[in-house]
């Protein structure tokens, strides 16, 4: 199968909706910081809110 198919098909598996990085920094429910979730997250991709809200949790709680 082509490459195309097989994004598709792994997007159309997965029952949680996803946003681009625009989306979830203008979201009022993701409540997070949209100056973080606009430095960690790539322009471009798209993420469920759980997957968003766990990279900022990690980039947040990282150590320095």
């Amino acid at each position: 199968s082509s490459a195309a198919s097989d994004v598709y098909k792994r997007q159309s598996e997965s029952a949680a909706p996803t946003f681009t990085k625009e989306q979830l920094m203008g979201s009022k429910t993701l409540g997070l910081p949209q100056d973080v979730v606009a430095a960690v997250l790539e322009n471009g991709a798209s993420y469920t809110k759980d997957q968003a809200g766990g990279l900022v949790r990690e980039f947040l709680n990282r150590r320095v």
